[in-house]
C-alpha cells in the first residue's frame, strides 16, 4: 500500500509539471476579418504567451479557409514548441501536408515530421519501461543548455533565444530533479523499513514540491524570454524590410543621377562640337542659296510656261464658245451642288438627258474642271447647247 501510495503521489508530481508548462493560457477575444488578420492575430498572442487564444484563432483561419496551408502550420508549431503535444502537432502537420502545394515547404515539413514521430516513439517506449514521459523534459528547450538553439530539424529557434543565465539555472534545476527521482527509486530498491521509507519519501516530495515551484516560476521566465527574443526578432525583421525598401530608393536615386550625368556630358559634346557644325552649316548654307536662285529661274522658266499654256487655252475656250454661238444655240450655266459630277449633271432632264454628253460640258470648262468626277461645290459650270 505505501508503494502504491507513492507512485500515486509520483503521477501528481508529474500531472502538476504537465500543467506548468501551459500555465498563462486563457480565453480572450475572438479574433475578426479575414484569414490574413487571423493569422497576424494569433502571432501577436504567441507573442504575449496566450497559446490558448493563438489556437482559437488559428483555428478560425482554418475553418474561413480549408485550404490555406499557414493555419495548419501555425497550429502545428505552436502544440510542438509551446503546448507539448506532439501528437497534435504531427496530425495538423499531415493536414498542412494536404493542403500545401509548394513542393519545397512540403518536403521540408516532412522531414520535421520524421524526426518527431521518431520522438514520439521514443517518448512512448520510456513511457513504457516505467519512466513517466514527461519528467525531466522541458517542454521549451530541446538541448542541454536550456536555450532552444537549432532543433532536431536544423531549422532556427522560431522564438529566439533565452538569456544565458536563465538557461544555466533551468539546467541545474532539471538535474535535480532526476537527481531527486534517482533518489526515490534508490530507496524503492533498498526496501528500507516502512518508518525510513517514509521520512526519506516526505523529505523527497518537499524537495519536489520546492523544486516544482521554482520550476513553474522558471518556466514563466522562459515563456517571456521567448516572447520578448520573438518581438526582437520580429523588429530585427521590419528593420531589415525598411533597409531594403531605403536601398531601393538610394538605388533609384543613383540611376537617376547617372542618366543625368550622360545627358549633361552628351551636351558638352554637341557643345564642344558645336563650332565646326557652324562652320559646315554656314558652307552648306551658301550652297542652298545658290541650289535655291538656280530653283527660282528654273520655276520662273515653268511659270511663263503654263501662263503661255494657259492663255492657248482661254483662246481655245473662247473659239469653243464662239462656235457654238454660230450654230444658234443658247449657252446656259449650272451651279455644282454637293456630290454631283458631269456624267450626273448632263443626265438632268433641264440640261441633257443624256449622262453620255458629259464630254461637251468637259470640254466647254476644261479650264476649271480637273477631274469630272470630283467637282467642288458652287463651281459655275457652262453649258453649251446639245
Amino acid at each position: 500500500m505505501r508503494n502504491r501510495a507513492w507512485w500515486l503521489r509520483g503521477k501528481h508530481f508529474v500531472i502538476v509539471v504537465t500543467c506548468v508548462l501551459v500555465a498563462g493560457c486563457g480565453g480572450g477575444k475572438k479574433g475578426a476579418g479575414d484569414v490574413t488578420s487571423l493569422l497576424r492575430l494569433g502571432q501577436e498572442q504567441m507573442q504575449d504567451g496566450r497559446y490558448r487564444e493563438a489556437v482559437a484563432s488559428f483555428k478560425k483561419a482554418a475553418s474561413l479557409d480549408p485550404d490555406a496551408a499557414e493555419p495548419y502550420r501555425h497550429l502545428a508549431l505552436i502544440y510542438q514548441e509551446c503546448l507539448d503535444d506532439p501528437m497534435t502537432a504531427l496530425r495538423y502537420y499531415r493536414k498542412y501536408q494536404d493542403v500545401e502545394k509548394d513542393g519545397v515547404k512540403k518536403e521540408e515539413v516532412r522531414g520535421w515530421m520524421v524526426q518527431l514521430e521518431r520522438e514520439v516513439g521514443e517518448v512512448g517506449e520510456k513511457g513504457r519501461s516505467g519512466v513517466s514521459p514527461g519528467v525531466g523534459i522541458d517542454p521549451g528547450t530541446t538541448g542541454a543548455g536550456g536555450s532552444k538553439g537549432p532543433d532536431s530539424r536544423g531549422r532556427s529557434d522560431p522564438t529566439g533565444s533565452v538569456p544565458e543565465e536563465e538557461s544555466r539555472a533551468y539546467k541545474d534545476l532539471q538535474a535535480r530533479l532526476e537527481s531527486a527521482l534517482r533518489e526515490i527509486g534508490q530507496l524503492k530498491a533498498q526496501r528500507v523499513p516502512e518508518s525510513g521509507l517514509v521520512e526519506k519519501l516526505a523529505e523527497a516530495e518537499q524537495r519536489i514540491e520546492k523544486l516544482g515551484g521554482e520550476k513553474e516560476s522558471l518556466a514563466k521566465s522562459l515563456r517571456e524570454a521567448r516572447a520578448d527574443a520573438l518581438r526582437n526578432q520580429q523588429a530585427a525583421l521590419q528593420a531589415d524590410q525598411r533597409k531594403d525598401e531605403l536601398r531601393g530608393v538610394y538605388e533609384a536615386q543613383m540611376a537617376d543621377l547617372k542618366r543625368r550625368l550622360n545627358v549633361a556630358e552628351a551636351r558638352l559634346r554637341d557643345m564642344q562640337a558645336g563650332g565646326k557644325e557652324v562652320q559646315a552649316a554656314q558652307s552648306g548654307a551658301a550652297e542652298k542659296i545658290a541650289r535655291l536662285e538656280k530653283m527660282q529661274k528654273t520655276y520662273a522658266a515653268t511659270l511663263s510656261s503654263l501662263q503661255k499654256v494657259n492663255d492657248e487655252l482661254r483662246k481655245e475656250n473662247a473659239a469653243l464658245r464662239s462656235r457654238l454661238g454660230d450654230r444658234g444655240g443658247r449657252v446656259r450655266y449650272y451651279t455644282v451642288r454637293t456630290g454631283e459630277t458631269l456624267k450626273k449633271i448632263a443626265g438632268y432632264r433641264s440640261v441633257y438627258g443624256d449622262s453620255r454628253k458629259w464630254v461637251f460640258i468637259y470640254h466647254a470648262n476644261r479650264d476649271k474642271v480637273g477631274d469630272p468626277n470630283k467637282l467642288a461645290p458652287g463651281l459655275v459650270l457652262v453649258i453649251p447647247p446639245g
